[in-house]
């Protein structure tokens, strides 16, 4: 009986691990979508979710690393993505979320994308999202004065480059 119940478990549990590998595939499949479509913190929770499911053991070795490989990707994009934003602490702690030993400590792209982050030179410090929402907001607006003095409307590109210098 004790053996019967011992393989009953050991069923149950093979069935478990088969159930995670294919949910898994599921969430690299919908990370490489949303990284593909730019989405990145999007890829980043499929992938993190990924790497849960498939336990670290040498039978799922190599799509445990193709899935960490592709949360580090991602995930430097999506720093890359919140820096520009101004949202430079959320950025180091999506870069430093790689960089755990438990993780991948030494990827080359979170390594380099950390010491762009710490870098005052190529990362303002003083950068915050309300200046980067304006940057972005005269950027358009310039875009649009351009696109209205090519058109021959000096007028209509006179008022956007005023309300620029506004």
């Amino acid at each position: 009986q004790d053996r019967a119940i011992a393989g009953e478990l050991a069923e149950i549990e093979l069935s478990r691990r088969s159930a995670n590998l294919l949910e898994a595939q599921e969430l690299l499949r919908k990370g490489d979508e949303a990284y593909n479509a730019g989405r990145y913190g999007e890829a980043v929770e499929a992938f993190s979710g990924a790497r849960e499911l498939i336990p670290d053991a040498p039978v799922s070795a190599e799509l445990r690393a193709a899935a960490t490989q592709r949360y580090a990707q991602a995930s430097v994009e999506h720093a890359r993505q919140l820096s520009r934003k101004g949202d430079v602490a959320g950025a180091k702690t999506a870069v430093d979320q790689v960089l755990r030993s438990a993780v991948a400590p030494n990827d080359p792209g979170a390594l380099a994308m950390r010491a762009q982050l710490d870098d005052p030179i190529r990362t303002n410090p003083a950068l915050d999202s309300e200046h980067a929402s304006n940057v972005d907001q005269v950027r358009q607006l310039l875009y649009t004065a351009e696109g209205a003095y090519n058109l021959g409307k000096f007028d209509e590109a006179h008022a956007v480059y005023e309300n620029v210098l506004r």
